[in-house]
């Protein structure tokens, strides 16, 4: 397995959540909170993963030219970290459902467009550039992480 691989398959295991998520809230809302605390603790383990290793890499000697994605990038982690935190707080707060519903729908708004750039524009652009050698550092140093 790559580590596109993996982040691509993370990133369909997000995406499952937030379907999840939805169809909690509309089924069961008394069970949101523990469905939501699953995706939140997923979605943090996967964007520490690309902070910490992957976008450091990538940013190294500058390895990709288009230096606006990885901006971008980094900027829909921010926000959608500073989301996730703050329907967190909604929840324990028992915010309204409809109301926390929309602000559920924002941070995915950011997040799935995200996943996208990432898997079209992001990984075939590495792939072109990473050295093989580099291809299992970059996993062994992501699995390692705890």
């Amino acid at each position: 397995m790559t580590v596109h691989e993996l982040f691509a398959r993370e990133h369909a295991q997000l995406r499952q959540g937030i379907t999840e998520i939805l169809r909690t809230l509309t089924e069961n809302p008394q069970g949101l909170e523990g469905v939501f605390l699953k995706f939140q603790h997923d979605a943090r383990a996967h964007f520490r993963k690309e902070d910490e290793v992957y976008y450091p890499y990538v940013d190294s000697g500058k390895k990709i030219g288009d230096r606006e994605l990885m901006h971008t990038l980094r900027n829909d982690h921010a926000a959608v970290i500073f989301a996730l935190e703050s329907l967190a707080i909604r929840l324990r707060k028992k915010s309204p459902p409809a109301e926390w519903k929309v602000k559920f729908e924002t941070m995915t708004s950011v997040l799935l467009p995200h996943f996208d750039h990432e898997e079209q524009k992001l990984y075939p652009e590495v792939e072109r550039v990473l050295l093989p050698a580099d291809h299992q550092k970059l996993l062994e140093q992501i699995q390692a992480l705890p």
